[in-house]
């Protein structure tokens, strides 16, 4: 058809042709394709209709303007398939859009947020020279860097060390340092500033407890980031006391050593840790009340996440947990097991139990009570305490049962030891045989004694049961000499009583136990008594102050029994608190086998020969029964659950708790992953 001789169309009804003719060829080509013929159409009429509507158009595709037309040339069925069909598109399209949000777009960190900790205590010295308290070891983690630090599974790990060498000897450690570290206020960190930290250590002026366990070794600069220390003698647990703090040498070498103390840089610090100081709030009387750090953008490690980062200190526990009830704070530093119902808002907090890698037990001084030199009767007081009981009841699960001189998470600890189980058949039976009867004396008895007593006659009675099982033989004790001795100790007169008769005289057996003066402490030591009163030891408890045990009763030897933990790394030195020649061998416990022992667990670098050594001191120390292994307390850590990302599951100090800081977030965003869309 020539254009000359075009029928002429308005828009609207060559839209309308072209779609019916358009529309008309699909349903054809769809019945094609079923072997269906079309009987309302010839092939001939179909042609007719093609080249009529090509006249019209010379496209052979409707455009925009002719699908607005597109629903008037269908019938109602087309249209209610069509319907049907876009209903069925839509589903999907949001089916296929919900899927690909959900696999393909994820939450992330981000940076931001504030984080609020409440501590017990106040700020003296963040300087890791003089960091000995825990509020103090707390903020100098996060604003100084170590060489080695620990991770949220309290083993040891690399911090500002790149890499390090042991000569064969065991003596030489050869360092290298990171090269992209920055001081807080940007200068550069080298091995001037380690070799600077370790000569004020070693510096008496300095006054730096570190002294003491540093005395004797020498620090050699190689270059700007390789240095070696050299040691007296080998030491194969040297690199775990290498987790203090560096400080930087080009604002402390000009500080007088012996004034040191008084710097404002102790309160006001410049580190490389992941948090740097901000600023300081203090009340009227010159006391901090909080004390704010930020996030070092210079950290040479990941960034942390959290912004800002505040610490609010309180006088004492009950003022801790009324802060963190009234939402003044996000967190405690530590909750004391005796807390836990008093905290009001436990849903929106998480509260953390980390395992800290410490033994609590009984220790004994066979100096000070001459009873505790018999190995049956120290046995008989491990059998007569249930243990298992005291861990699942009086510390409501928050700690784990100790089995031996050493934590049951270390790597080195040694299962199949004799832990002394709860018996006290088997107990009854020891302390008998360690030459101890059994005296009973019944309320009757003491009222009888009281009426004789008021009527005179007193004098040469017998009082109470020698023992339940043998015949009722009156022990020839006077009256007055067990009363007095009862109202002198403050133990209860009725009940049972061990003794043993030497040089006509009957010599009681009585235990004072020393216990520091908190909470649980004191609730286990009067279990403890009432364990032993059933066994007939008589228990006195001896509460002292918290700060008074190490310098007034352990390092004098002052107790004759006391309750007490010691802390180990990940891999234990328990050298310092069991050879013979140590100060901290509370109990004074000396073995040549034991001292020989441990003398190679700390020059040996073989890993099989020092577990060898564990083994068989574990197996020692229970075969002698110096001390009574209690139990290893969980660390309880309660944290609003806003912050995420808390991976941390056991501890070797406080402080460590907050190892992995740098991790934690508040914070997100959404961030499309293509990876994850086609897993």
């Amino acid at each position: 058809m020539d254009k000359s001789n075009q029928i002429q169309l308005d828009d609207k009804d060559d839209a309308k042709l072209f779609l019916a003719n358009f529309w008309l060829k699909i349903r054809i080509k769809v019945k094609k394709i079923f072997k269906k013929k079309s009987k309302s159409y010839t092939q001939d009429h179909d042609k007719l209709n093609q080249k009529l509507v090509y006249g019209l158009s010379s496209s052979k595709i409707p455009n925009t303007k002719q699908l607005k037309h597109f629903r008037k040339v269908l019938n109602s069925k087309e249209n209610k398939l069509i319907n049907i069909l876009l209903i069925f598109i839509l589903v999907n399209l949001i089916f296929f859009a919900s899927v690909f949000y959900k696999k393909g777009v994820e939450s992330v960190p981000t940076f931001g947020g504030q984080y609020q900790e409440g501590l017990v205590g106040l700020p003296r010295y963040v300087n890791p020279l003089y960091s000995f308290s825990d509020v103090d070891s707390d903020i100098s983690l996060l604003i100084f860097s170590s060489l080695f630090k620990y991770n949220g599974n309290a083993d040891l790990s690399l911090d500002l060390i790149k890499n390090y060498a042991i000569s064969d000897n065991g003596k030489i450690y050869n360092f290298t340092i990171k090269e992209d570290v920055k001081w807080h206020d940007g200068e550069k960190l080298t091995v001037d500033d380690i070799v600077f930290t370790f000569q004020a250590i070693l510096n008496p002026e300095f006054r730096s407890p570190w002294l003491a366990v540093f005395q004797g070794i020498e620090v050699e600069k190689i270059d700007d980031y390789n240095f070696k220390i050299v040691l007296d003698k080998p030491y194969s647990g040297f690199t775990e006391l290498l987790s203090f703090g560096i400080l930087p040498q080009h604002l402390w070498q000009n500080i007088n050593p012996a004034t040191a103390n008084l710097a404002e840089l102790n309160l006001k610090p410049i580190g490389s840790g992941p948090y740097k100081f901000k600023s300081l709030i203090k009340n009227k009387l010159g006391e901090i009340k909080s004390y704010n750090l930020q996030a070092n953008q210079l950290y040479y490690n990941q960034v942390p996440y959290i912004k800002d980062v505040v610490f609010k200190f309180y006088p004492n526990f009950n003022a801790l947990i009324a802060a963190l009830n009234n939402d003044e704070i996000e967190g405690a530093s530590y909750l004391s097991p005796g807390f836990e119902n008093n905290v009001i808002a436990t849903n929106s907090l998480n509260f953390h139990k980390l395992l800290l890698n410490q033994v609590n037990a009984i220790f004994f001084n066979q100096a000070e009570n001459e009873a505790l030199a018999s190995l049956d009767l120290r046995k008989a007081l491990a059998l007569a305490i249930d243990k298992e009981k005291m861990v699942n009841e009086s510390l409501n699960l928050n700690a784990i049962r100790a089995k031996g001189p050493l934590p049951a998470s270390s790597l080195a600890f040694k299962e199949d030891l004799n832990t002394y189980r709860f018996n006290q058949v088997e107990a009854e039976k020891l302390i008998q045989e360690a030459g101890w009867n059994l005296q009973i004396i019944s309320r009757d008895d003491v009222d009888r004694m009281d009426n004789l007593e008021e009527e005179n006659l007193i004098e040469g009675e017998e009082i109470g049961a020698s023992d339940e099982s043998g015949p009722e033989n009156k022990n020839d004790t006077s009256w007055q000499e067990i009363k007095n001795l009862a109202e002198t100790t403050g133990l209860e007169l009725i009940g049972k009583w061990r003794y043993k008769e030497e040089d006509d005289k009957k010599q009681y057996l009585i235990i004072t136990l020393t216990v520091p003066k908190e909470e649980i402490s004191l609730k286990l030591s009067n279990e403890i008594k009432n364990y032993w009163q059933e066994l007939g030891v008589r228990t006195i408890i001896n509460e002292v102050k918290m700060e008074e045990i190490q310098k007034n009763i352990i390092d004098n030897k002052n107790f004759e029994a006391i309750i007490y933990g010691e802390m180990f790394g990940f891999n234990p030195d328990p050298y310092t608190y069991w050879h013979s020649e140590e100060k901290l061998n509370i109990s004074n416990y000396s073995n040549e086998e034991v001292d020989k022992l441990l003398e190679n667990i700390r020059i040996s670098f073989n890993q099989e020969e020092k577990i060898e050594s564990y083994h068989s001191f574990q197996e020692k120390i229970n075969q002698d029964v110096p001390a009574i292994f209690l139990y290893s307390s969980f660390y309880i850590y309660p944290q609003n659950k806003k912050i995420k990302n808390f991976n941390t599951s056991s501890i070797i100090e406080p402080r460590d708790r907050l190892a992995n800081i740098s991790s934690w977030y508040i914070k997100t965003k959404n961030k499309l992953s293509f990876s994850n869309i086609f897993k």
